[in-house]
């Protein structure tokens, strides 16, 4: 555990898994700032990150270096952060969840662009452009995938639960290691997100225009209703290409449509009739057999 400890913690970050539980019940001095959005809560946060890296510790070497990578980051130790990232990456097998993959890769961007922004006094959007294209252009689109098919949880989530976790706190002067652990990599999560969400929505949106055809059509239903569909397509692969079909409710599908062209296919989304089409009741269900045999024809 010792030789674990030292490699990550100066040589380390890395991300995105469960926070876990640390084998310590020391108490550190802490009070709480109003919330994530008040102007001293970066410094707040900072104070408390630079007290627990020396005495963080967990049996779990993946756990450890995904805290770890999140609270060396909030400290601004951004090349040992990378570096714990990078030996998280390596003790994963390749069979290990690709979105555990894409949220290493997509903090690894934010952590380079954080590096580089510091050490060259630049904007952090014109940084992160920077590391993106850097990291993501000479991949395959599979590849690519895995950073552009990413998704942040929702901002708003993150921060409402830091409020609350932090209102709980405020008649309170000092914190267990284990809570500053896992309340220091909430914060990560909301900080990182809120500074890259949109520079990244952005990026993702331009390297899928550079990758792909969309289409979108109104197919005439079998009752004179119109069926709304999206196509996605590899722009560069043969034609004609197996088709996947998702036939769906939601406007907001939690997988996005070009999944499927990354893995080389035309990817087909058509709606439940009165969804982005023409105005029409929306009845889920009822008709989609008949209507997804139209899509199909």
């Amino acid at each position: 555990m010792n030789s674990v400890r030292k490699v990550a913690q100066y040589c380390a970050l890395a991300l995105l898994t469960c926070c876990g539980a640390v084998g310590a019940a020391e108490e550190l001095e802490f009070r709480p700032p109003a919330s994530p959005l008040d102007p001293g809560a970066a410094a707040v946060m900072r104070d408390l990150a630079v007290r627990v890296l020396p005495v963080y510790e967990e049996k779990n070497p993946e756990r450890f270096l995904t805290n770890l990578s999140a609270i060396q980051v909030i400290a601004g130790h951004y090349g040992p952060a990378a570096a714990s990232l990078q030996s998280l990456r390596e003790r994963r097998k390749p069979g290990d969840s690709a979105r555990a993959d894409g949220t290493a890769r997509v903090f690894d961007i934010y952590i380079r662009a954080l590096d580089v922004a510091r050490e060259r006094r630049a904007p952090f959007a014109q940084s992160f452009t920077q590391a993106f294209h850097e990291t993501v252009t000479p991949l395959s689109d599979l590849e690519a995938f895995t950073i552009t098919g990413w998704r942040l949880p929702q901002l708003r989530n993150l921060e409402r639960e830091l409020e609350q976790r932090f209102a709980l706190r405020s008649d309170r002067r000092t914190i267990e290691l284990s809570e500053a652990v896992e309340l220091l990599y909430r914060y990560f999560l909301f900080d990182a997100g809120r500074k890259f969400e949109e520079p990244l929505q952005r990026l993702i949106s331009e390297d899928d225009q550079r990758r792909y055809v969309f289409d979108s059509v109104r197919i005439p239903g079998p009752a004179g209703n119109l069926i709304a569909a999206v196509i996605a397509r590899p722009r560069n692969a043969p034609k004609p290409l197996p088709a996947l079909l998702e036939f769906t409710v939601l406007l907001d599908p939690l997988q996005p449509i070009t999944e499927p062209a990354a893995h080389g296919y035309a990817g087909v989304r058509a709606f439940t009739r009165g969804r982005q089409a023409a105005a029409a009741r929306v009845i889920p269900f009822q008709h989609d057999g008949a209507d997804a045999r139209v899509v199909i024809q």
